[in-house]
């Protein structure tokens, strides 16, 4: 490798490295993705049956460096309904979107330990004013 290819490899693992830092102190972090789901009848009637696109979205927000709140939802959207009528109202308004919460996490180590041990030692204070 020359050393003007070695410069430019350093150059953007650097600056990767600094992206990837910048984003750590973020107290939103976002990831998702998508994908697309097709279905077509072979019998009677021969048409698209499926023609669904599904999106997750994970977020994670950091109050602080020891609480943060991780949420987790998935939707989805089915335009088969909109490109054939042969579906009924109730099944259409039933299947064509979707939006759910799958995972709701507040996190806070810190907090919790802390709790616990104020309520160790007034448990204790009140055990030995028993004695």
């Amino acid at each position: 490798m020359t050393p003007t290819a070695r410069g430019i490899v350093m150059a953007a693992l650097l600056s990767v490295a600094t992206v990837a830092s910048a984003q750590e102190a973020e107290p939103l972090r976002l990831r998702g993705r998508l994908a697309e789901e097709f279905a077509y009848r072979l019998h009677d009637p021969g048409d698209v049956s499926k023609l669904r696109t599904t999106g997750w979205l994970d977020a994670k927000y950091a109050f602080s460096e020891g609480v943060s709140l991780r949420v987790g939802t998935r939707a989805w959207y089915d335009a088969v309904f909109d490109a054939i009528d042969r579906y009924p109202a109730h099944v259409e308004r039933d299947q064509k979107t979707e939006l759910d919460l799958r995972e709701a996490v507040l996190q806070a180590p810190r907090v919790m330990s802390t709790c616990a041990s104020v309520v160790n030692r007034s448990c204790g204070a009140r055990r030995s004013a028993r004695s």
